[in-house]
This record gives C-alpha cells, sequence and structure tokens, in this order.
C-alpha cells in the first residue's frame, strides 16, 4: 500500500505530430523537466488537461466518424458531440501551448485520428485518462511561436535514430501504434479498433470495445 489516495483520473488528451518528409516518421515532442511531478525528465507527446472551453472549440480537420463513435461510447450512451471532440480540441490547444506549434491552413495532410487511450495507474501522483490522437503534418505549413515552458529540446524525433531515448513505456507504445498505422495507410484512411491501456486489480490490460467491457 502506498498511502496514497485513489485519485480519479482526470480527462486529458495528447497530440502526435508525424512529419513523414524522410524515410521514417518524425514526431513533434519535448522533453519534462525534473520540477516536474509526473513523467519528469521524460520525453513526450504535447499534451495536458481537459478543460470545460475545449468543449466549444471548433476543431478542424473534422474528426472521422468512426472516432467519434469510439469516443461516444467510451464516454457513455448520451455523450454529446461537443465532449467527444473536446479531446481533440485538447491535444491541438496543448500542442500550441506546449511547443508553439503554429498550423497554417494546409498544414494538416490529415484528419486527427483517435490511435490510442492510456488510464495512470492506481497509487501515481497524479493519474489521467488520456486519449492521443495522431495526424500527418506539412512541416513547410508550420511555423513556431513562444512556448509556455512546460517542455524544453522541442523538435522532430525519429524511434530509429533515438534508441537510448527518455521515453516512458506507454509513450513508446503509442509511438509504435503510430508507426505502425503510418506503415498500413499513410493517409490514416483505416479504421482499425483503438487499445485502451490500464491497469486493473494489478494487472497491466489492453482493451478493446469488441472484448465486451470498455472503460
Amino acid at each position: 500500500m502506498s498511502g496514497r489516495p485513489r485519485l480519479r483520473p482526470r480527462n486529458a488528451a495528447s497530440l502526435l505530430l508525424a512529419d513523414l518528409s524522410g524515410d521514417a516518421p518524425a514526431f513533434l515532442m519535448g522533453e519534462r523537466s525534473g520540477g516536474h511531478v509526473f513523467m519528469a525528465h521524460n520525453r513526450v507527446f504535447p499534451g495536458g488537461r481537459v478543460e470545460k472551453a475545449d468543449s466549444g472549440a471548433a476543431v478542424a480537420p473534422v474528426i472521422p466518424d468512426v472516432d467519434m463513435a469510439w469516443l461516444r461510447d467510451e464516454l457513455g450512451a448520451d455523450a454529446s458531440d461537443r465532449r467527444a471532440t473536446a479531446f481533440a480540441a485538447c491535444a491541438l490547444r496543448e500542442a500550441g501551448e506546449e511547443t508553439g506549434l503554429v498550423l497554417e491552413e494546409k498544414a494538416l495532410l490529415t484528419p486527427l485520428r483517435y490511435v490510442a487511450r492510456a488510464i495512470t495507474p492506481p497509487g501515481q501522483v497524479r493519474r489521467y485518462d488520456t486519449r492521443f490522437f495522431l495526424a500527418v503534418v506539412d512541416r513547410n505549413h508550420v511555423r513556431f511561436t513562444g512556448t509556455d515552458g512546460e517542455l524544453s529540446g522541442i523538435d522532430w524525433y525519429r524511434a530509429d535514430h533515438d534508441p537510448d531515448e527518455r521515453l516512458h513505456a506507454i509513450t513508446a507504445e503509442v509511438m509504435r501504434i503510430a508507426i505502425a498505422r503510418l506503415a498500413r495507410d499513410r493517409a490514416l484512411a483505416d479504421n482499425p479498433p483503438v487499445p485502451c491501456y490500464r491497469v486493473r486489480n494489478g494487472r497491466r490490460m489492453i482493451e478493446y470495445p469488441a472484448t465486451g467491457w470498455f472503460p
């Protein structure tokens, strides 16, 4: 027993922007400083907590209907589209705040695809229920402004060039999922099931809606 209270996971979202101009995908990432109590010194995709204002934010390009269906199923039968799209809006907002990213009109080459979900295990100092979104970007239509200081070393990183990176296991796993999807379909038009990574009764599990129960 850790003695810590059983924290309820907070809704969060993270954005994987993939640059495919080279011979392997490169992802926009940054490193969290040692002063953070969660994921300190880890290289991460930009992301953070869903805020109330995200429910009213416009999201372009539109999230595909199949991804909207996944999100509504997870949130409950009476979930609104505004609540479902809040996750994608959060991912875009956090990417802008943490990296200074500005996406020009032609920057996104694909829709935002919902690719994975991860729930921080019980007993951690912070707990998040994070949805990860993936999109392909044209770096010729991307520019950067000031950041909120959350991340340092912001750059485009390739998994095959950085074997010793400080990647948390779930970050590496979501990157693997993204690379596999891009290898199958650079336009991200296919619709594989979305995995949820969580710990239940002390066991690490990967769940899919098709298995029957999905949190």
